[in-house]
């Protein structure tokens, strides 16, 4: 339901862009986070929209501003200017789905199969992360991979606007209106909504391998060209999409959330910090090369990172995200919240991370972020709440 992602994510297609658009570091980077700016401000009203005026309206828009960017970014940028100005819409209309697509699918099915949908949904989002590495691979034609991404917001767009009921949670609140005006953040709402921000947080450790891995690998292998990489990032998109597949049918529904969570968190930090040794060791690319062990222990242990963030930061965000709140009238809004918390941290981490690389070195950067994960998995351990058994409608 959310190959929107298609077009949203850059990484397959930036080289190809900095050779037409003869873009700087700052310039690949600006346009790399323009999208994540917009969509972090999208959801600063997002959620009030959907609150306001229902969850399928909210929808509808989102679709509309997500074609015109995809189109607009493909078709009419002579400039980097005019590049990321529609990387700007484009933003916008991926910030309302990620809040959105999820919240409608939890609302409108009971507890035993809204994990299983939900991974459905995060299949999407991985796939359209994929989609780019496989056309690229084919054609390297970066145009046309940014024009593709308006199809299945097309798609979409055409099944909330004939198909797709309201949510069936905002349809039996709208009909109570003393409760929709309720604006009182109890106790248990704010705990949920710190605890929903680290988990925003900690979903943007799969930046790092995802989006970042291929320039990585390129880098610590002079050997690889830019093809090489992309492949690399081709074949860990692909496994992170088996990995989906395996969760979200038996793995999300068989396990406590809490968890499920836990272990895969304790997985991300254990490989952050034994990706920050390989480079630590290794921080001349000339001397990585010479050892074949450490090559492969680099390229392993950036899959299973991908694996892994996957399905605990990445489908349980989503699942855990959308279960959270479940007692407020203002769901919508306060879940946008923890949703602009994940872009802000998203844009903070792809805007800098590139420049943390050339200034503290691979292993201190992935080194400092390990830790604060583990700081995030020490508050999880005690504070997550196990959202499994919730109902929603």
């Amino acid at each position: 339901m959310d190959l929107i992602q298609c077009d949203w994510r850059l990484a397959a297609v930036l080289p190809y862009i900095q050779t037409t658009l003869e873009l700087s570091s700052t310039q690949q980077e600006i346009t790399s986070a323009m999208a994540t700016f917009s969509d972090a401000i999208s959801m600063l009203f997002a959620g009030v929209l959907a609150d306001t005026f229902g969850r399928r309206p909210t929808a509808i828009v989102a679709c509309v501003f997500s074609i015109i960017g995809a189109i607009g970014a493909s078709l009419f940028n002579p400039s980097v200017t005019t590049l990321m100005l529609f990387r700007f819409i484009t933003g916008v209309g991926n910030g309302i789905s990620i809040l959105l697509l999820p919240m409608y699918i939890s609302e409108c099915v009971d507890a035993s199969s809204r994990g299983r949908l939900l991974s459905c949904y995060q299949l999407g989002v991985s796939t359209g992360c994929t989609l780019p590495y496989v056309y690229m691979a084919l054609d390297q034609n970066w145009r046309r991979c940014l024009a593709c991404g308006s199809l299945p917001a097309v798609y979409i767009l055409i099944s909330f606007a004939h198909v797709f009921p309201e949510s069936v949670h905002w349809s039996r609140i709208a009909e109570v209106p003393s409760t929709r005006g309720s604006d009182s953040l109890t106790l248990t709402a704010a705990s949920e909504l710190v605890v929903g921000i680290l988990l925003a947080y900690v979903n943007n450790c799969i930046d790092a391998p995802l989006f970042y891995g291929p320039q990585i690998v390129a880098s610590a292998l002079p050997s690889y060209t830019r093809q090489d990489a992309n492949i690399f990032g081709l074949v860990s998109s692909l496994i992170g999409i088996l990995a989906v597949l395996v969760a979200g049918y038996s793995l999300v529904n068989q396990y406590p959330r809490r968890q499920l969570y836990l272990i895969c968190l304790f997985l991300v930090v254990c490989c952050f910090l034994v990706l920050s040794v390989i480079f630590a060791v290794y921080s001349n690319p000339v001397n990585l090369v010479q050892h074949q062990v450490a090559i492969i222990i680099l390229l392993v242990t950036f899959v299973m990172l991908n694996v892994v963030s996957i399905v605990g930061p990445g489908i349980l965000f989503v699942v855990i995200l959308s279960e959270l709140f479940h007692q407020t009238p203002k769901r919508a809004t306060y879940t946008s919240w923890c949703t602009f918390a994940m872009s802000f941290f998203s844009l903070v981490i792809n805007g800098t991370l590139l420049t943390l690389f050339d200034l503290l070195g691979v292993s201190i950067t992935l080194a400092g972020y390990g830790c604060t994960y583990a700081l995030c998995f020490a508050v999880f351990y005690k504070c997550l709440p196990d959202s499994k058994n919730r109902q929603l409608i």
